[in-house]
Order: C-alpha cells, then sequence, then structure tokens
C-alpha cells in the first residue's frame, strides 16, 4: 500500500509504500531483510521561502511588494530581496550565502544516501 504526503503546498513531500514510515525526522526506510536495517531520510525545506531568500512585503530586508511568482502561474506571491542600497544589497549577498550553504549541506545528505542505495544495491 502506497501514500502520499503533501506538503505545505501541496507539493508530493515522500510516497510511502509497505516498510516505510514518516516520523517527525524524515521518512524512515526498511532497507533491509532485518530489523533495524534502515535508513532515514531527512531533507530540509529548501524553497526559496525557506532558504531566507525570498520573504513577506516590506519586512525589513526585501522588497515592498511581491515580486516573486508562485513558480506556477503568474501570481506574486513573495516578496525578492532588496538591492536597492549598498546596505541591504550586503545583506541580500549575506543571505544567498547562508542560501547557498544551506543546499549545499542537503546534497551532501543526498549524495551519501545515494551512496547508502548503490552499495546496498550492488551487495
Amino acid at each position: 500500500m502506497k501514500k502520499t504526503f503533501k506538503g505545505a503546498v501541496g507539493n508530493a513531500l515522500a510516497t510511502v509504500g509497505t516498510g516505510a514510515t514518516i516520523t517527525p525526522g524524515g521518512v524512515n526506510l526498511q532497507i533491509g531483510a532485518n530489523q533495524s536495517q534502515s535508513l532515514t531520510l531527512d531533507l530540509d525545506d529548501m524553497r526559496s521561502s525557506a532558504s531566507g531568500i525570498t520573504g513577506t512585503a516590506g519586512a525589513t530586508g526585501f522588497t515592498a511588494a511581491n515580486s516573486v511568482t508562485d513558480g506556477k502561474s503568474n501570481r506574486t506571491t513573495e516578496a525578492a530581496l532588496d538591492v536597492t542600497s549598498a546596505s541591504t544589497a550586503s545583506a541580500a549577498i549575506t543571505k544567498i550565502q547562508i542560501a547557498i550553504e544551506k543546499v549545499s549541506a542537503e546534497r551532501l545528505k543526498i549524495g551519501v544516501i545515494l551512496t547508502v542505495y548503490s552499495t546496498l544495491l550492488t551487495t
């Protein structure tokens, strides 16, 4: 039996079949034939708002009006980083650097998971 769990905007977080459970720490997958042979897949939210590179219109560091679309239509739902002055542009660079580091950390997690799966498939 498979079950799909939906995220805040309706995107699928995970499709889980027999031998897998969703926990607050991620998706726990049974990967071996024996008890406790499992792997927890726990990835952080990588949307631009969660990474801090879009935000609420008028909030400190963001544009006065929404100018970023929702990715599905032309409807603007979030404000972009404010780069209209040297100080806000400098703060924006810092936010972008933090977001890049967060994405790099998640890519590392994915790489480890792929390595584990690859090892399991070859043994």
